[in-house]
Order: C-alpha cells, then sequence, then structure tokens
C-alpha cells in the first residue's frame, strides 16, 4: 500500500531515473513542461538512422548507463576511427595531448585551496614555451566542458580528465531508448508521466506541497523532486521561473554558483562523404565550430559540428541561417572546399541551439570554484519535502553527461526513500 504520494518536475534521465527507483514506494506523478520525455536527450529518427540532437556519446564504462543498457537490453557500440586536426593548413592525424598535458594534471592534483582555471594557468603556464599548451586546454575545458574558464574550477577538471578512460560508445537506436526504457520502468509502478505541464508555482509546508501549472490545473503531493535546469528555476535575481511559497531564497542564491554552458550543434548529410573514411573527429583552430566528427563505425554521410562554452555563447542570439552559415564557413576552411560546393552536396541541415530551447537555456553544468558549497545546500532537502536532482548536482567524474543526471536520480530516490 502506497500511503504517500511524490511529485516530479521534469521528465529528463534524472526525473525518470528517480521515478524508477521510488514508484514502488510512493504513487508518483512527473510533470514535463515540453511534449516529450528526455531533456537534453532528443533523439530524432531520420531516414538512415537516428541523428541526436542532445546527449550522443556514453563516455566511457560508466556503470549506472552501461547496467541500464544491459537489462533492457538496448545495443551499444565502440566508437572507431582516427583524430585529425588542422593545423599549419594540412589536415593530419591528430597526436591528442600537446607535451605537458600529464605534468598538469599532476600541478592540478596538488591545488589546495581551489581557482578557477584561468587563474592557474597564469600561476603555472603565463610563459611563451606553454602558449601551445595552454591553448589546447583551454580549448578542451571550453568546447568539452562548455565551461567558462575565467569562471570554472580547476579541481573539478583534475577530478574529471584524470577519470578519463578513453573509451566511447554509440547507441544506434538512440539514447532515447535509454530514457523509455527507464520511463517504461517507471510505469510500470504505476508511475504517471503527464507532458504538456509547466508547472509556474508551488506551495508548500512540511509534507503538503501543491503545485500549479500555468493551464490551470493543481496537484497536491506529501513530497516534491525538481529536477529541471538551475536556469530555469532561478533566471534572474527579481523573477524565478519557478515561484515557490514560501520562498527558498538560499537555493536560489546557491544555484547561481553552479555553471551553466552553452552548446550549439550543427548535423549535415550529405550526397556524398568527401572526408577521410577512417575519420572519427576533425579539429581546428577556427573560432566556431572548431569540432566536427563523423558517424562511425556507420558510414553515413553525416558530420556534426559542435561549439561549445563562451564562444557558443556569443552566437546565443543568432538564427538557424546564419548559424548554419557560420558551421559551413568553419567546414570549408578545414576540408578546403567552398561553401557553394558544400551547400550543393547538403541533403538535409539541422541546427540544434540549446540556449534558445525553452526548457534548459543552455547545454549541461560546469562547477565553478564554489560550486561545491552550492551543490551541497540544493542537495539537502528542505523539511523532507522539496528535493534538487540533475546532472548540476552530480559529484561523481564523469559531470556534464548522462550518467550524472541518473546517477543524481539514484540518489536522491535514496534520500527520498529514507
Amino acid at each position: 500500500m502506497k500511503e504517500k504520494s511524490l511529485l516530479i518536475i521534469g521528465a529528463g534521465a534524472a526525473g525518470l531515473m528517480a521515478a524508477k527507483q521510488l514508484s514502488l514506494y510512493f504513487n508518483v506523478t512527473i510533470l514535463e513542461a515540453d511534449n516529450r520525455l528526455g531533456g537534453r536527450i532528443h533523439s530524432i529518427n531520420k531516414q538512415d538512422g537516428v541523428i541526436e540532437a542532445g546527449a550522443e556519446f556514453v563516455h566511457g564504462n560508466l556503470p549506472i548507463t552501461m547496467q541500464l543498457l544491459h537489462d533492457a537490453p538496448i545495443q551499444f557500440i565502440k566508437t572507431t576511427g582516427k583524430n585529425y586536426r588542422k593545423k599549419n593548413g594540412v589536415l593530419n592525424i591528430d597526436m591528442e595531448r600537446e607535451e605537458g598535458w600529464e605534468e598538469m594534471l599532476q600541478k592540478m592534483k596538488v591545488v589546495t585551496t581551489d581557482v578557477t582555471l584561468e587563474v592557474f594557468l597564469q600561476n603555472h603556464y603565463a610563459d611563451e614555451k606553454y602558449a601551445a599548451l595552454k591553448k589546447q586546454v583551454i580549448a578542451y575545458a571550453e568546447g568539452f566542458d562548455l565551461a567558462d574558464c575565467t569562471r570554472a574550477s580547476v579541481c573539478s577538471f583534475y577530478k574529471e580528465w584524470s577519470a578519463e578512460d578513453g573509451e566511447s560508445y554509440r547507441i544506434p537506436s538512440g539514447y532515447k531508448a535509454l530514457v523509455d526504457y527507464v520511463a517504461q520502468q517507471a510505469i510500470a509502478d504505476e508511475c504517471k508521466i503527464l507532458l504538456n505541464k509547466t508547472v509556474e508555482r508551488i506551495n508548500w509546508n512540511q509534507d503538503n506541497v501543491t503545485a500549479y501549472t500555468t493551464d490551470k490545473e493543481v496537484f497536491r503531493a506529501n513530497k516534491i523532486l525538481i529536477t529541471t535546469s538551475l536556469n530555469l528555476l532561478f533566471q534572474n535575481e527579481r523573477k524565478s521561473f519557478l515561484q515557490f511559497d514560501p520562498p527558498i531564497n538560499a537555493y536560489a542564491k546557491a544555484a547561481k554558483n553552479i555553471g551553466l554552458g552553452a552548446v550549439i550543434k550543427v548535423v549535415l548529410k550529405f550526397n556524398k562523404t568527401f572526408w577521410k573514411p577512417d575519420a572519427q573527429f576533425f579539429f581546428s583552430d577556427e573560432k566556431f565550430f572548431p569540432t566536427w566528427w563523423t558517424q562511425l563505425p556507420n558510414t553515413v554521410p553525416i558530420l556534426t559540428g559542435w561549439m561549445g562554452g563562451p564562444t557558443a555563447a556569443i552566437l546565443a542570439e543568432e538564427d538557424n541561417d546564419s548559424l548554419l552559415q557560420t558551421a559551413l564557413a568553419s567546414l570549408a576552411s578545414i576540408f578546403d572546399i567552398t561553401e557553394d560546393k558544400l551547400k550543393a552536396d547538403i541533403e538535409f541541415g539541422e541546427i540544434f541551439n540549446w540556449q534558445s530551447n525553452t526548457f534548459s537555456l543552455g547545454g549541461y553544468s560546469y562547477d565553478m570554484a564554489n560550486s561545491a558549497e552550492a551543490k551541497a545546500t540544493l542537495s539537502t532537502p528542505l523539511f523532507n519535502t522539496i528535493f534538487f536532482a540533475g546532472e548540476a548536482l552530480y559529484h561523481g567524474n564523469h559531470p556534464g553527461t548522462v550518467e550524472a543526471a541518473l546517477a543524481s536520480g539514484q540518489q536522491v530516490a535514496t534520500l527520498i526513500k529514507g
């Protein structure tokens, strides 16, 4: 007999994972503002297979993700191919790390008082002889982690970068297959999932929550778990996306100490492959869209362009036509092909600007120098009634990933269950 009820705001990986863990013990209802499940996971079916608007790779042998893939079961395949870099006008196999990378990690390891990556590099790598290493570190932090180096934590980078195992995988049926599996597990235990339900106000006291949606529906429960983007919850100093009565000002303040990175993806299908057949990634020194990748081991002629961090934020207000033009200029430079030739050979193009997405307002999170305290605050429930979860509150070695969201959902479920 389920005596207590739980509302979950958000049907992304964290919310669904929590529901999977808790629906056997609580009457769980998930309210999702979008018209689909998944949050920043968004797999789109195309004639030649699935393209990923959001999360795409499984970065390493991640325990929760891998367990779910095996349990479902859902096929996953190891990525293949070589990395290439355009440097001094020539596209060659990329040797990856600049000399000194491992030594830099050792310097990061012994940092006792956390500082920003910018300060760390100024302290240890100001000399011109480190210019190439410094350039690569900044590009990696901005491109892979979506981080602003003037704000991002050097200790968090050490924790993440030192734990990388080099393996990565794809899910041919799309990450959505994993989302659907977790959702089905929750539904099997009588969880209700309602789409197109935007919660705008929450009234609460201990063990008693009332949520009001923009379409004037009212939902009541004993507890509430909020898994939406922190950027959505607390957009600015004057007004929150979600109004809490009574207010939870300490939580709003804490949320501002966790970074949210910008990211723009471009997916282009061509009528034929014009790149090296063994290539997985292409890197360049282009300011915008410096990173591209293929679909290997699938040989379909699709290239995905990626731009993250402050440079993506610069173009966040651009329309899709302008973003496509910018992406093609990068691609033309990397491959020494005219933009007109590229345009003539495109079968379809998709732009995914996550800053313009109403339900995320950005990509994924990164730690700032004072994020540990902020996470501790947001991970502490209010009177055992209001709980938070999501990849932004993850404490492990794989931040900014689906694994991080799943782990946060699993952890908060243990807390709620008691």
